[in-house]
């Protein structure tokens, strides 16, 4: 195709052409399509017409067009297309002229490179500053292309953008990224849906995309650039090690392969004897036919060879296997479709891996779903045809560890719009006309007689570029859960595409496709997938048409009736939070340790007034950690409901009346210190309290990094932390006083409820401070935590021996449910001013009891269920539960809350000494057993709150023995 910048002239066709291409035609006139083009559709390309298209095969017309065709480039000829004037003047061509073709460059000087592309990101070594505007500004999926000083290295930059996992970046930090990278010049190439990075891994034939495109799936474009290797020998010069993973469990499998690579990176067949495999050191395991079991906890190598040819790759077999389960954590689909999942095993330390079907024993009931193994070591669950509203749990065991997967099988239908009179529905267009009615459409299917219907008329004709006509609506939030959305559109065959305009969470936008083309008259019920991956709350703003082709620019009409979120009936799992030894179940902190106490989310309101239900909350959460006697008090963000000086006040005078002068308060800022909005900053916080968004200190040995996530995002709430964390903890590693580590920020790294609403938005950077504590922790053999809240619930979990704690909500509601951590509360934590090391590459039980913590529940009762009287012989169970009572919330007492059980004389815990005792409490179990006649109390303490119970222990075989009460 010609160079944006030269002339073209065309010679053997009508004078009147001749002679304007004597002055030279600019480019931009007349493009010519060689065979090189292939088989892409030449329409992607279209601007402002009109148009002429000639279709040349051996130096002759052989076809005129005013349109852009599909017609395919002749092998032996050309496809010479004209816009503007130049349309006009190749009008006149007709079959059988003679047709030659010569291009220059339009320059005075020698080219040594030209170049297509987009905005100059950086020139000289030196980012462009860009002004506003809202192209550049959005954050989005970026493609750039730049250079070094000497020219020697390109850098091919792909960013991934408009998705859950990562918003993407504006022009003005592409730039500044690529001059990070080390480029001294870089431009800016295609971005959005385009963007797409491909490449080809040694010993493999073809390339496969690498990066995650906005659309979710490869976009069809016409224009990239490639690097390509010359053709090599074939000849085995190398190894490319590929096992299942990086790690594997002790007594667990994993896959294992390895491509023959020759000197150019492709492929190469390794021989007929194969590869032999060995790992290093041995204890590791072994493997053979494909497959390597791991034996031994540690760090190694796994080595593969064949022949002179060798490949090594990094291995670590982790601590046995403490948890397992599967990566959702609860599955609907329609009857006869097939939902992916994997399981994943944890040790004690948070190390995960993957397990492979052969190693676990599944269990479901057959007639509800069956479960396939697949060879890339997922599971394939599909739906039985009938199966319609049934429901099962699938069971995987390993080790005797075991996980369960509900699923449902079956979605119903939510309605979210029934395009009725009344419904507030505007009509907007780009490069075209829109507007919308209501209609009357008792003819639709189903629809009853005084039905109606939403009819969006549309005309694209003449326009450039891209045309959409919208139907816009009130943002419609999805109900939880939903997995489609269903829409009966009367369509007019005009074959353009129907889409949804949707965002995650208020920001991300989320593709979705009710029709690649509407190619079809009357009434049909469409009906997309939501793409999975994007965190709720989703929204839906508006219902489109869009037309990219320059030859499919119309007018037309449809209506849409019966909108609908198809959602999946999620049973709720009632399985507990499974116990950490942070949180300490019986008894408080160990004496010999310092303390400091932890609170988020308390949310003080001067609209809702000093006696407010969360100020008092906080008043006595206050007083509780005060009388913990902590050496300082930490407020993780969320302590103000809004950023407006009344609340700032409201928490200034509750830590004046409620904290000694002499006792620290560190105060993080939360979402709310910035406002209700999330958007307004954080001059407010700082003029009101005086404090800094973020700060580092050291305490006792150990060095505490807190720091600002008020907008959600590290990186957009203050970009200096970024930065500031990596080289504080670099510090902190090499220091000797530095015995441990706490990083404190209000947004979780991951939502501990599953819903993926209350975390950190950017998932990427989410992933990278994650990996940068869990190395740290590798390096330095350091012991390192994270405190976070916004989640409203408490939570512990360890990933990659970083202990994570999200604390629960002072004074605003719950997030989840009562049973999975939905209580009030704050936390003492205790800290080991000696802790042990950790051993890089092994489990490390010695560190896991750094941090103890007393997870206190705000309650103000507890009610205790125990029997009567109990047969001696018999068992019955026994448990609290704790309540907030102006809330009306009631929660079972048991983890993540602290809870101590007792007993008077004749009572002892499972495990004791039995030959005295009259009864048993077996708190894990939660059952009281009767070993011999007589009468035993029980007492449960929690939250500074305690309830007793006497039991009668009567003879076996008494009748009404085991009456609760």
């Amino acid at each position: 195709m010609s160079s944006p910048r030269g002339t073209v002239t065309i010679a053997g066709v009508p004078r009147a052409l001749a002679a304007l291409n004597s002055a030279g035609i600019p480019a931009d006139g007349i493009d010519v399509f060689t065979p090189l083009w292939g088989a892409g559709n030449r329409t992607l390309i279209a601007d402002a017409g009109p148009y002429t298209e000639l279709v040349v095969t051996d130096g002759k017309v052989t076809a005129v067009s005013d349109r852009i065709t599909t017609t395919p480039v002749p092998g032996n000829g050309l496809i010479v297309l004209g816009r503007g004037v130049a349309a006009a003047q190749l009008a006149g061509a007709r079959p059988g002229d003679p047709v030659e073709v010569t291009f220059a460059p339009q320059t005075a000087a020698p080219l040594r490179m030209a170049l297509g592309s987009g905005a100059v990101l950086v020139r000289g070594g030196v980012a462009v500053d860009f002004p506003p505007s809202t192209g550049n500004d959005e954050p989005k999926p970026r493609t750039a292309l730049g250079w070094p000083a000497g020219g020697h290295r390109l850098l091919l930059v792909a960013v991934d953008g408009s998705a859950n996992f990562s918003t993407g970046l504006s022009f003005d930090d592409m730039a500044r990224l690529m001059v990070r990278l080390g480029a001294a010049d870089a431009f800016m190439l295609d971005g959005g849906g385009s963007t797409e990075l491909v490449a080809r891994r040694p010993g493999d034939a073809a390339v496969h995309v690498v990066n995650t495109p906005s659309d979710g799936s490869e976009r069809a474009v016409p224009n990239g650039v490639g690097l390509f290797a010359a053709k090599g020998s074939g000849t085995l010069r190398g190894l490319d090690v590929r096992p299942g993973a990086d790690r594997v469990l002790p007594g667990l499998t994993m896959d294992v392969a390895a491509a023959g690579f020759d000197e150019t990176w492709g492929p190469a067949p390794v021989g007929p004897r194969g590869v032999q495999w060995s790992a290093e050191p041995g204890l590791l395991g072994d493997a053979r036919d494909g497959v390597f079991r791991a034996r031994r906890p540690g760090a190694g190598t796994l080595r593969a060879r064949a022949g002179s040819a060798a490949g090594e790759h990094p291995l670590r077999v982790l601590g046995d296997l403490d948890r397992l389960a599967f990566t959702e954590r609860a599955v609907t689909i329609d009857p006869g479709a097939t939902a992916l999942v994997r399981l994943t095993g944890f040790d004690a330390d948070g190390f995960d891996a993957p397990v492979a079907p052969r190693d676990v024993e599944l269990g479901y009931d057959r007639s509800v779903v069956t479960v396939t193994a697949g060879a890339d070591g997922s599971l394939a669950v599909t739906g039985a045809a009938d199966a319609g509203g049934r429901t099962t749990t699938i069971t995987a065991t390993a080790q005797s560890v075991t996980a369960r997967l509900p699923v449902t099988v079956g979605l119903v239908d939510v309605p979210l719009a029934e395009f009725e009179p009344g419904e507030r529905w505007t009509a907007l267009a780009a490069r075209g006309t829109a507007s919308v009615d209501f209609a009357a459409a008792a003819d639709r299917p189903g629809a009853g007689p005084d039905n109606h219907a939403l009819g969006l008329t549309y005309d694209f004709t003449g326009q450039s570029s891209t045309s959409a006509a919208y139907a816009v609506i009130d943002p419609i939030t999805l109900p939880s859960g939903a997995k489609k959305v269903a829409l009966w559109v009367d369509g007019d065959g005009q074959r353009h595409w129907l889409r949804a305009m949707m965002r995650s969470q208020g920001t991300t936008n989320v593709p979705f496709t009710f029709a690649d083309t509407v190619d079809w008259t009357g009434w049909r019920r469409v009906v997309g997938d939501i793409p999975a991956g994007f965190s709720e709350p989703i929204t839906l703003l508006r219902v489109y048409i869009a037309e990219t082709s320059q030859t499919n620019k119309n007018a037309g009409r449809l209506r849409f009736d019966g909108l609908a979120a198809q959602v999946g009936q999620r049973p709720e799992t009632a399985e507990p939070p499974r116990p950490d030894p942070y949180v300490v179940e019986q008894g408080g902190v160990p004496g010999d340790r310092w303390t400091f106490a932890v609170l988020s989310d308390l949310h003080v309101s001067a609209a809702a007034g000093p006696d407010s239900f969360s100020a008092r909350q906080a008043a006595i959460a206050l007083d509780q950690a005060v009388a913990s006697r902590p050496d300082f008090i930490l407020i993780n963000g969320d302590f103000v409901d809004d950023n407006q000086p009344a609340d700032f006040a409201l928490a200034n005078a509750l830590l004046h009346d409620h904290v000694p002068a002499g006792l620290p308060v560190y105060w993080t800022p939360g979402n709310h210190e910035a406002g209700l909005s999330a958007t307004g900053g954080l001059d407010a916080f700082t003029a009101a309290t005086g404090r800094p968004n973020r700060q580092v200190f050291d305490h006792k040995g150990t060095r505490f990094i807190l720091l600002d996530s008020h907008t959600g995002d590290m990186r957009t709430s203050d970009w200096d932390q970024v930065p500031l964390l990596q080289a504080t903890l670099a510090a902190a590693a090499g220091d000797r006083s530095v015995t441990g580590v706490v990083v404190s920020f209000h947004h979780p790294l991951h939502d501990p409820s599953g819903a993926d609403a209350s975390q950190l938005s950017d998932r990427l950077a989410a992933g990278l401070f994650k990996r940068w504590l869990a190395d740290f922790r590798e390096q330095s053999g350091k012991p390192v935590a994270l405190f976070t809240g916004h989640a409203h619930t408490a939570a512990v979990s360890r990933a990659d021996g970083v202990l994570e704690v999200t604390t629960p909500a002072v004074g605003k509601t719950p997030y989840s449910s009562p049973d999975q951590g939905g209580f009030f509360g704050w936390m003492s934590v205790g800290v080991d001013p000696r802790p042990a090391r950790v051993q890089p590459g092994r489990p490390s039980p010695q560190t896991r009891d750094w941090l103890l913590a007393e997870s206190r529940p705000l309650i103000d009762g507890i009610e205790l269920a125990a029997p009567s009287s109990l047969a001696a012989g018999a068992s019955a169970p026994v448990g609290a539960t704790g309540i907030t009572s102006e809330f009306g919330l009631r929660f079972p007492l048991r983890y993540p809350a602290s809870v101590t059980w007792s007993g008077g004389p004749g009572l002892v815990l499972a495990g004791a000494d039995t030959r005295k005792a009259l009864a048993v409490l077996d708190i894990g179990a939660g059952t009281l057993t009767a070993l011999r006649p007589g009468r035993v109390t029980l007492t449960v303490a929690a939250g500074g709150r305690t309830a007793s119970a006497v039991v009668d222990l009567v003879p076996a075989g008494d009748q009404g023995a085991v009456a609760s009460r």
